[in-house]
């Protein structure tokens, strides 16, 4: 009795485990190894793990004349049941277009099951003739191995979050995700073919265990070669902005050199100027001092050095962008301080730069009166944010796909990621970015506003 009671146990256990557990484990491969976000993430998992327990217990309480447990109607139904919820509250509470929540949930869940599945066909594979007769040992083996399964399987994705949580943060595009889940159908698919014949499975027994570690060494090696293409592309990006911080830092220090010379020069000219303007007033000869006061007036017009942010990166930044501006016939007017936010200057030039590139690069092409090709930027401090905007005129209406301006050049794959540049450079300090197009006379008027929190 004993014995029974203890085989009792440990077949619910065996059969309850995997049902329950399918939820949190779903939905932490969707939220932290596929980044996409999910809001309210423990309501989801408390309720995938109610309705994995109570489709346990539907299948548990079902049993034959003999008392043995069997696959019934209601068991299949309260399994198909306990999926469809959770499959409608993962749906739910992702961001995001409806159809592409449903695709990418479906999809996911697909891939859990396959993964799942793979693991299942090792542990059979590896038991096939080494089992005792014994069924409390059976059924023991069974659950110990379930349970290393499931933890491996945690383990696996844990593993390839915190690969991509360093350096590929963005959630994973929904045509590789589908490639993966292909993938592990078609792997699934061959590898649990035939599993009702020992004799088969025994034979090829290598072919099977090799075909289910490639399977999860693709998906392993999919999203490493994802992080590093990824961290690559940062690494070009710092790359290009350190380039352009060095390259403008120059600039503004020799600015800076050029205008403290030049008024050195002309502090060391002031006496003599003032002696002759003396002898000039005092002969009365007031139109030779007029055109000598304006002789000097004209030679005034000391070099230029820019904003006075209280950020030299920024200051260069701006001095250089303001020449660009002025060359494509536009003015670049810049205003407030920067102040609560300490901005690495890499980042502050992947801002600045991305934000000023862009909106020289809209007004570049506009045929209009040159008091309106004026770009404004700001930098104003709140109790609670610090704020960067920059407002500029469009000829054309932006638009916007999922947060990002969605390009009208014909190369779109090396366009666009300006924008990206800012938001992720913004991040770091909990920024955010928000653009909005309102229509004008002229056209349009385009504005970027970043708000960074003041902690």
């Amino acid at each position: 009795m004993n014995e029974q009671i203890a085989i009792d146990i440990i077949y619910a256990l065996l059969v309850a485990i995997p049902w329950v557990f399918l939820g949190p484990i779903a939905v932490y491969f969707i939220s932290q190894t596929l980044r996409y976000r999910l809001r309210g993430i423990k309501w989801v998992c408390l309720i995938s793990f109610l309705t994995g327990i109570v489709s346990s217990v539907f299948i548990l309480l079902e049993r034959d004349e003999t008392g043995e447990p069997v696959i019934s109607e209601s068991a299949i139904t309260a399994v198909l049941a306990q999926i469809i919820i959770l499959t409608v509250t993962i749906v739910v509470s992702m961001e995001g277009k409806v159809w592409k929540r449903i695709l990418i949930t479906l999809l996911s869940l697909d891939a859990v099951s396959d993964i799942r599945d793979i693991l299942s066909s090792l542990k059979e594979q590896f038991f096939i003739g080494g089992v005792t007769d014994n069924r409390l040992t059976v059924l023991t083996v069974f659950l110990i191995t379930e349970i290393m399964i499931m933890a491996f399987e945690l383990t696996f994705f844990a593993m390839i979050a915190k690969m991509r949580r360093k350096k590929d943060d963005e959630a994973l595009p929904i045509p590789v995700l589908a490639g993966l889940s292909l993938i592990l159908n078609i792997a699934t698919g061959i590898g649990l073919d035939d599993h009702g014949n020992t004799e088969f499975l025994s034979a090829f027994r290598p072919f099977f265990i090799l075909l289910s570690l490639c399977a999860l060494a693709f998906v392993f090696l999919l999203f490493y070669i994802r992080t590093t293409k990824k961290e690559r592309d940062d690494y070009i990006a710092l790359n290009r902005a350190n380039e352009e911080l060095i390259e403008s830092e120059a600039r503004y220090f020799e600015a800076a050199a050029k205008a403290d010379t030049e008024v050195r020069a002309m502090r060391h000219d002031m006496k003599n100027n003032i002696q002759v303007l003396m002898l000039l007033l005092e002969n009365k000869e007031y139109d030779k001092m007029r055109d000598y006061l304006d002789e000097l007036g004209a030679g005034l017009s000391v070099t230029e050095v820019s904003a006075h942010t209280g950020d030299t990166i920024a200051d260069a930044i701006i001095m250089k962008k303001r020449e660009e501006a002025r060359a494509a016939g536009a003015e670049l007017n810049s205003s407030g301080v920067i102040s609560g936010v300490d901005i690495s200057p890499a980042d502050m030039c992947k801002i600045l730069a991305n934000l000023l590139d862009n909106a020289i690069e809209a007004v570049a092409g506009m045929d209009i009166e040159g008091d309106l090709k004026v770009i404004d930027l700001d930098f104003r401090k709140t109790d609670n944010f610090f704020m960067i905007s920059v407002s500029n005129p469009t000829e054309h209406e932006v638009v916007f796909k999922d947060g990002n301006i969605e390009t009208i050049k014909s190369d779109k794959k090396s366009h666009g990621f300006g924008v990206k540049n800012i938001r992720s450079a913004a991040s770091v300090y909990g920024g955010e970015l928000s653009m909005k197009c309102t229509a004008k006379p002229y056209g349009y008027l385009f504005e970027s506003q970043i708000l960074f929190p003041l902690n």
